[in-house]
């Protein structure tokens, strides 16, 4: 095939490209895409998005023991849900809070370290043994 090229995208999809989308980098073949190429956000990336974003920059010692929140934990749950686990400064006890992943966007990143500081918030945990108090950010 002349100026073609084939490359498999998922099981049982072939895209055809045109010469002019591919080059060669050390002897393999580069597939220039289109900028705007369509991607479904899985849930694990939206855990690994929100998971890294509470964690920037990563703390060292020091920075851990001057932090005034921490994430200190997560746990995945059903329906597509996760509970982080967020210790405070001045609190000995660590509060979970459980966010829905499809709506894990800035607004709950922002509103994981301040919302779980409210008491009037709290929940009792049930059978989590991790945590003293559980905040729903699930809205």
């Amino acid at each position: 095939m002349v100026g073609r090229v084939r490359r498999r995208q998922e099981a049982g999809e072939v895209r055809v490209r045109s010469a002019a989308q591919v080059d060669q980098v050390l002897g393999a073949p580069l597939v220039r895409l289109p900028d705007a190429v369509p991607v479904e956000e899985l849930p694990e990336d939206r855990a690994h998005t929100l998971l890294t974003t509470l964690n920037r920059p990563e703390p060292g010692d020091e920075e851990r023991a001057e932090a005034e929140s921490l994430l200190v934990g997560f746990l995945y749950l059903r329906e597509g849900r996760m509970r982080l686990y967020v210790r405070h400064r001045d609190e000995p006890e660590v509060v979970a809070c459980d966010v829905r992943l499809a709506e894990a966007g800035p607004a709950v990143i922002a509103e994981v370290f301040s919302r779980s500081q409210e008491r009037e918030l709290y929940a009792d945990p049930g059978d989590d043994p991790h945590c003293a108090a559980v905040v729903d950010l699930t809205h």
